[in-house]
């Protein structure tokens, strides 16, 4: 199914279908789940609403300490998979004239970004362009993207709409296979503001599942970290409370006129019979402990991020073999994001050879381009040098694989070029 005939049999044809499309109920429930996730990343946990009471007869404000955990776990991750480049490998043309395209257009940090947008929101849109001489990569926002899918799970369009906050003016940007409208009802009525060809095809839609849309990170752990901020801040507020700020208790005689209360020293005369003391209350630091080590550990593993990374153990004398351990399940979601990346970068890669067809640059039928990812794990990099060396010393791996794994090689190009292998990057 193509898109002209989506539009007939669920809108009549109607040239305005899309304003209707990016109200429907599992768009509409989408883009609330991203604009809460901002929200929730921006820092409005659900703890701000915590109310406020009243101690020794004033108003006490409760403890609304937020933890911005997630933002760094989020970060491990991203880093984990893409804080090193990736590397283009394929046949030479090819990969040399992809990579001139990367360098160019800045197409590294965008991988960044789309995986942090994978991590936080389930979902990322990339719009592949030509302009000023460049092959650019234009990034979509999360909550402004509404991929377009048939009723067999077949993507066929997309509409990128947004509103104003001050004027309240709408954009809608309709992307076909073929051409790119703009609309807007600036002037007061919708209407077709521009309309050119699309060069490299539908925008890529980067997700981390097989289903229609992706599922953010946040699903999973955002409900441990708001119980986590529960915890301490009620922790907090009793301590404040019952052991540092306790009610006095009288008995024996009533005393009447008050004190400062941020007084020291003051002094009480009794009568005989009289006693006063402090109500302190005693704090069951165990099951305190004992809760938030729960839930800190379901946290570690639920994020599949280790413990070590967040200083929550002790790591000393420890061998390769053991850090493999330890980010094995961090190892595990690095090569689950890889896979779903690579789909992403594969359809990435369609939009940019449809652009250099049109430049009149063509590849054979033979000619094949893919993507390398270098995971971040910690690793014994004078070990591996070593071993690379023995395999390149007995023939078995050649010099652009023994510079291409090094982990002190950035550039094989440049470096193959430097050793004078007549290799010039450009």
């Amino acid at each position: 199914m193509n898109l002209d005939k989506y539009i007939a049999e669920n809108y009549q044809s109607n040239s305005t279908w899309f304003t209707e499309e990016v109200k429907q109920p599992f768009n509409v429930t989408r883009v609330s789940k991203v604009l809460n996730n901002k929200n929730y990343l921006k820092g409005l946990h659900a703890i701000l609403s915590k109310p406020d009471v009243i101690h020794k007869g004033v108003q006490f404000n409760t403890s609304k300490m937020i933890l911005q955990t997630i933002k760094t776990i989020i970060n491990f991750h991203a880093t984990y998979v893409l804080g090193r480049p990736v590397s283009l490998v394929g046949t030479a043309d090819m990969v040399s004239r992809y990579n001139q395209v990367y360098r160019k257009g800045g197409f590294h940090k965008s991988n960044f970004n789309i995986i942090d947008n994978v991590l936080k929101f389930g979902d990322c849109f990339e719009y592949v362009y030509y302009e000023s001489g460049k092959i650019k990569s234009r990034l979509i926002d999360s909550a402004d993207g509404y991929p377009v899918y048939s009723d067999s799970g077949e993507y066929i369009g997309f509409i990128e709409y947004y509103q104003d906050v001050v004027s309240n003016i709408e954009s809608y940007t309709i992307f076909s296979d073929l051409n790119v409208s703009v609309w807007t009802n600036e002037s007061g009525t919708l209407h077709k503001v521009n309309e050119y060809p699309n060069l490299s095809g539908l925008p890529v839609h980067y997700k981390n599942t097989d289903e229609m849309f992706g599922v953010s990170i946040l699903d999973d752990i955002r409900p441990i970290m708001d119980k986590i901020e529960i915890v301490i801040n009620r922790l907090d507020d009793s301590v404040y409370t019952l052991s540092m700020n306790p009610i006095g208790v009288l008995s024996g005689q009533s005393l009447s006129g008050s004190a400062e209360s941020e007084g020291i020293g003051f002094v009480l005369s009794l009568e005989d019979g009289g006693q006063f003391q402090w109500a302190v209350a005693n704090l069951d630091s165990e099951s305190c402990k004992l809760l938030l080590n729960t839930l800190f550990n379901q946290l570690w593993t639920i994020a599949q991020v280790p413990s070590i990374v967040m200083g929550q153990s002790n790591v000393a004398n420890v061998s390769e073999v053991s850090l493999k351990l330890l980010f094995s399940l961090a190892h595990n979601k690095g090569l689950e994001n890889t896979i779903y990346l690579r789909d992403g970068f594969n359809d990435r890669h369609e939009g940019i050879e449809k652009i250099l067809n049109r430049q009149g640059i063509t590849f054979n039928e033979l000619d094949y381009i893919d993507v390398e990812f270098t995971l971040n794990r910690p690793t014994d990099d004078a070990e591996i040098v070593d071993m690379l060396s023995k395999q390149f010393a007995d023939g078995a791996i050649s010099l652009e694989t023994y510079l291409d794994k090094s982990p002190l090689i950035n550039d094989v190009g440049q470096e193959l070029e430097r050793l004078g292998k007549g290799i010039v990057v450009i």
